[in-house]
């Protein structure tokens, strides 16, 4: 919806016949309308079948290659910036293009929506629905499975399989009781404008839906914390949000390009909605020509692109819509609009880097629990062989339990992790072994780990029983995030040597996380947050499994940079 509101200028909008004021019925409308009610204000449909997370990925840095062309920042910044939004990108779709497959193949899902309530905003928790009916139990345990690896809270509700998670670990038994509640409850809205949308973006592979609520613009309310709008287009964005009864936007890969429809319950609003648009952008033209700080030559260049994108750019009227066609030949007319938000990416994706950080250690100790319930002890640091040299990290024991097993049984276990075959491997971690908010880490290096040493985990190959442990399940570590990262394959741990050291020096436990601290899992598996204060006793207490301590770990900082419910 962002590239909609950046969209416009000043050329008179040829108007065309209105459509048709009744909408076919949609049957994607029909599926997600038992969710839909007044404090519906942000809706997105996805076609599992059509959607390609490649082409998303290599599209987004098309656009972010083409906005930044001309810019004058140091080139170490531009380089730094592109290798960062691209580690990040293939981070995330990396991870959702496998749950795809996985949903298209197991649970039999093709259509996936996420719902967006106003009482949830801004702690931006979302709901996640598919529906149920016509789906085997089979199919439905395979959708809890896969979709509990990210998002804890699942359950069924109106025809619906249903999922959702808290920004805040502390927070998740409050909010499944708020979201059950929320849908036992909830009455559904007419919302016409949905079949109209769904209509308008017809075999769209993914489509965005945004309602205003009562003239206010609560789409303000949805924008993640620190993603500040600059001037312009937080002006453009209140604008047709209040006007505006439904702003669609849908993403087609088969014809590449986005289609824009703000749905307005007149004629005459889609005018206003319109002039609107028009007046912020002669602010800004004015803004430039009377700007004393720019020489003639810059204010008539500043001048021309403000017109060339009122050309590009400017919707067409359509009776009570307006409409835009977004495709690869405007995107280089896009730089002035998208620069302000490239730089503040990283820091708005930094809540969610975190909650993801703590949703991978959890994972990771479940996958762990499962190999010791199987096995009968906690896996090996790493394994060896019989002249003691080590082979594979537990990193690569734990794959069965995380549904890796295809991973699994091709690599060889009885040669080295970095032998001429296992070394193929090295570039297919499961993205699990990463924390996002890592700066060095890369595709094939982890940032999780054992720490091994008198009182942990044995160094070697000799497994952990679980009669061995003689302190607090609760307070002592089982894995941590480590600063600097290693091969995920490799067997190499965090040394007690260098945890006892502190968080976040030298070898030991540490992170990129701006709350300077991190995160770690227990033997319970609970995941908390400790910070770079923790005194070197209490450190070594909760470093240790079986130690000898004498007293339980305190209360340790919950993730303060994840906002509370």
């Amino acid at each position: 919806m962002l590239l909609l509101f950046g969209g416009a200028g000043f050329a008179q909008p040829a108007a065309e016949p209105q459509p048709n004021a009744q909408a076919a019925v949609s049957p994607l409308a029909g599926m997600i309308r038992p969710l839909v009610d007044d404090q519906t204000i942000l809706i997105a449909h996805f076609d599992l079948e059509k959607f390609d997370f490649d082409r998303m990925l290599q599209s987004i840095l098309f656009f972010v290659e083409e906005s930044i062309k001309g810019n004058q920042w140091d080139a170490a910044v531009l380089t730094q910036l592109r290798g960062r939004l691209q580690q990040n990108f293939n981070y995330t779709f990396r991870d959702f293009r496998k749950m795809r497959e996985r949903l298209i193949r197991d649970a039999g899902v093709k259509d996936l929506f996420v719902v967006y309530y106003k009482e949830t905003a801004p702690s931006s928790t979302f709901v996640i629905a598919s529906p149920s009916r016509e789906k085997t139990p089979e199919q439905r345990e395979a959708f809890s499975r896969i979709m509990r690896t990210v998002f804890p809270i699942v359950f069924e509700d109106r025809g619906m399989m249903i999922c959702t998670r808290s920004n805040s670990l502390s927070q998740q038994e409050k909010t499944e009781q708020k979201i059950r509640a929320k849908t036992k409850d909830l009455v559904p809205r007419e919302a016409p404008f949905l079949d109209t949308a769904f209509g308008e973006h017809g075999g769209a592979a993914a489509t965005f839906f945004g309602f205003p609520n009562e003239g206010k613009s609560d789409y303000l309310n949805a924008i993640p914390p620190g993603f500040q709008l600059p001037p312009l287009m937080r002006t453009l964005f209140e604008k047709s949000a209040t006007l505006g009864q439904c702003v669609s936007l849908g993403v087609s890969f088969q014809d590449p390009g986005i289609d824009v429809v703000i749905q307005t319950a007149s004629a005459q609003d889609a005018s206003t909605v319109l002039a609107e648009i028009r007046k912020a952008f002669e602010q800004v033209l004015n803004n430039i020509v009377n700007n004393p700080s720019l020489s003639a030559v810059a204010s008539q260049q500043a001048s021309e692109t403000v017109r060339n994108l009122s050309k590009q750019f400017f919707p067409t009227l359509r009776g009570s819509e307006l409409f835009l066609r977004l495709d690869s030949s405007k995107v280089s007319a896009m730089e002035e609009i998208v620069n302000p938000f490239i730089v503040v990416l990283p820091n708005a994706m930094q809540p969610g880097w975190g909650h993801q950080c703590s949703n991978n250690l959890k994972t990771l100790a479940e996958a762990v629990l499962k190999y010791r319930d199987a096995k009968g002890a906690y896996p090996p640091a790493w394994t060896a062989d019989a002249s003691g040299t080590p082979l594979q990290s537990w990193r690569v024991l734990i794959l069965p339990y995380l549904d890796e097993e295809e991973l699994y049984s091709q690599i060889r276990l009885q040669e080295p992790w970095n032998s001429e075959h296992n070394r193929q491997f090295h570039s297919r971690m499961p993205m699990v072994f990463r924390c996002p908010a890592s700066i060095a880490a890369t595709d094939s290096t982890t940032t999780y780990a054992m720490i091994v040493g008198p009182g942990a985990f044995p160094e070697g190959p000799t497994a952990l029983k679980p009669e061995e442990i003689t302190d607090s399940l609760s307070s002592s570590i089982l894995l941590a995030e480590r600063r600097l990262p290693v091969g995920w394959m490799k067997p190499e741990e965090l040394t007690l040597d260098n945890v006892l050291k502190g968080i976040n020096t030298n070898r030991g436990i540490g992170s990129n996380h701006p709350t300077r601290g991190a995160n770690v899992v227990f033997f319970d598996g609970s995941v908390r947050f400790i910070n770079e204060t923790i005194t070197e006793n209490v450190l070594k207490a909760a470093a240790t499994s079986h130690g000898g301590e004498l007293f339980e770990l305190p209360p340790l900082d919950e993730r303060a940079e994840e906002p509370s419910e």
